[in-house]
C-alpha cells in the first residue's frame, strides 16, 4: 500500500502543475487514451482566480477519470498516517490527503466525487462509533484531527464549479422509421414523462451526461432480459450500441449493469462473488487484530468508494492503470489475515515460545 500510495501521490503532484498550467503538457496518452479526452470542461473560481477543471488533469495515468479512480483507493489510506505518533508523519498525512482530494476535485468526475464521499463517510461513521464506545485505541487528539480532515475533505469535494447545477440532457431515444411511428412515440413520451428530464438538476453536481447514461442502463437491462444466462458477450455492448441510436460506441458506464448485459447472471454472480469475498476478508481483518483496525479500515473504505464510483463508470474493465491498482489494493485486504499470522509466529520465534 505504501508503494501504491507513493505512486498515486506522485501523479497527483504532477497533476497539480497541470492545473496551474491549464494543459496536460501532451504527456497524458501513454497508449491508453487519445488527446480528445484531455479537455477543459469547467472552472473553479477561487477569489479573483479561475482554475480550469477537466480531463487533462491526469498526471501520467492517461485521463483524469483514471487518476480520480486511483485517488479514491489511496486517499483514505493517507488518513492512516494520522494515527502515527510522530507529528511529522501526521503532517505528511494531512498534506498528502489535501493534495489528493484537491486534485480529484479538478478531474471533473462527479462520479469520483461521489465515490470519495462514500469512502470518507465510512471512515467518519466508524470513528464516531468507536468514540461512542469509548475505544481507547483512538486518542482524543487523533479523533479531532480525523474528524476535522473528514469535514474539510468533504467541503473540498463539494466545492462548486462553473458547471455545477447543470441539468441532465434529454435521453436520445431510438428513432422510428415512419412519421406515424414518430407521432405515436411522441404521444407516448408526453403521456409517460410528466417531468422533463432536462429539468432535473443537483446544485453541486453536473448532470449534463445523465440522460445518455440512463439510456445505456435501460438498454443494458433490456439486453440482460433477452440473454439472461450468458449475456451478449464481454465487451460487445460498445459494438452494438449504435443499433440503439447511441451516438458513440462506448461501454456501459456502470460495471454492474455491464456484467449483467454482457456476461449474464452467471458472470455477474461469479464476479460479484469475488468482490464480496474481498470485502468479507477485509471486515474479518478489522476484527482479527485491534492494532491494525485503522489501516484495515481505510483500505476497505477506499475499495468500497471505488466500487461506488464504478456504479457510474466502466474503468475497472478497460483501464490497465485503474484495474491493476484496484486488484493490488484488494490483495492487501485478502492477505491481511495471513500477514497477522506471520507476524504472530515471528514474535513467538523471537521470544522462544511454542505455537499451540
Amino acid at each position: 500500500m505504501s508503494i501504491i500510495f507513493t505512486a498515486v501521490l506522485a501523479n497527483a503532484l504532477f497533476a497539480l502543475t497541470e492545473i496551474l498550467h491549464g494543459d496536460s503538457y501532451g504527456l497524458t496518452t501513454l497508449g491508453e487514451l487519445s488527446p480528445e479526452y484531455t479537455d477543459q470542461i469547467a472552472g473553479i473560481i477561487v477569489g479573483p482566480i479561475t482554475l480550469p477543471v477537466g480531463t487533462f488533469v491526469s498526471g501520467f495515468s492517461g485521463m483524469s477519470f483514471i487518476l480520480a479512480s486511483i485517488i479514491i483507493l489511496v486517499a483514505p489510506f493517507s488518513l492512516s498516517l494520522l494515527f502515527e505518533h510522530s507529528p511529522y508523519i501526521k503532517l505528511a498525512g494531512v498534506l498528502s490527503t489535501l493534495i489528493l482530494v484537491v486534485v480529484l476535485r479538478f478531474t471533473a468526475s462527479d462520479a469520483a466525487r461521489g465515490g470519495l464521499l462514500l469512502a470518507i463517510g465510512i471512515i467518519f461513521a466508524y470513528i464516531i462509533v468507536m468514540w461512542l464506545r469509548d475505544n481507547r485505541t483512538i486518542d482524543h487528539r487523533t479523533l479531532v484531527i480525523i474528524l476535522t480532515m473528514a469535514i474539510l475533505c468533504t467541503g473540498i469535494v463539494l466545492f462548486p464549479s462553473t458547471m455545477s447545477g447543470t441539468p441532465g440532457e434529454q435521453s436520445i431515444q431510438q428513432g422510428p422509421e415512419t412519421p406515424e411511428e414518430q407521432h405515436t412515440q411522441k404521444d407516448t413520451t408526453e403521456s409517460n414523462s410528466p417531468v422533463d428530464e432536462s429539468e432535473v438538476s443537483v446544485p453541486l453536481f453536473d448532470l449534463s451526461n445523465l440522460g445518455p447514461r440512463l439510456q445505456q442502463y435501460t438498454i443494458g437491462v433490456s439486453l440482460f432480459t433477452e440473454q439472461p444466462i450468458f449475456g451478449i458477450g464481454g465487451g460487445n455492448f460498445a459494438e452494438i450500441s449504435q443499433e440503439y441510436n447511441l451516438h458513440e460506441q462506448k461501454p456501459i458506464h456502470n460495471v454492474y449493469i455491464s456484467l449483467l448485459a454482457e456476461t449474464g447472471i452467471i458472470g455477474f454472480i461469479l464476479y460479484t462473488g469475488f468482490l464480496v469475498t474481498v470485502l468479507r476478508r477485509g471486515v474479518q481483518g478489522m476484527t482479527a487484530a485491534a492494532d491494525t483496525i485503522p489501516l484495515q479500515l481505510v483500505i476497505l473504505a477506499g475499495v468500497i468508494g471505488y466500487l461506488g464510483f464504478m456504479f457510474w463508470d466502466h474503468l475497472l474493465f478497460n483501464s490497465i492503470v485503474g484495474s491493476f491498482t484496484f486488484y493490488a489494493v484488494c490483495a492487501t485486504l485478502v492477505s491481511r489475515k495471513q500477514d497477522n499470522n506471520n507476524l504472530r509466529l515471528s514474535r513467538e520465534s523471537r521470544t522462544g515460545s511454542q505455537s499451540p
